[in-house]
């Protein structure tokens, strides 16, 4: 039985073989996200939705226009009944 071996590496340079220490770096294809966008104007305190977003997917959240007040994201599971603060995945928020 022949031997195979499967290598990989930048062109012109040497190869390094595929292993558990040196594993080939692959990436997940992901289907487009489908995830209607939520949209919409408010001039008084109010909870929009419902959103459903697309599992291991990003979500973006953009403010924009003229205004004053705060905003706070929330998230739940139940419809609204119950609101819990956003989580985000490195303890961290992009631009917050």
């Amino acid at each position: 039985m022949p031997q195979v071996s499967l290598t990989f590496g930048a062109r012109n340079e040497e190869t390094t073989d595929a292993s558990a220490d040196a594993p080939l770096a692959t990436y997940v294809l992901r289907p487009v996200s489908t995830a209607l966008p939520l949209a919409g104007t408010a001039a008084a305190s109010g909870t929009p939705g419902p959103f459903a977003p697309k599992t291991g997917r990003p979500i973006v959240a953009a403010l924009s226009g003229a205004w004053i007040g705060s905003v706070t994201l929330q998230r739940s599971i139940d419809s609204g009944a119950t609101k819990l603060p956003l989580t985000f995945i490195n303890d961290s928020a992009k631009g917050v």
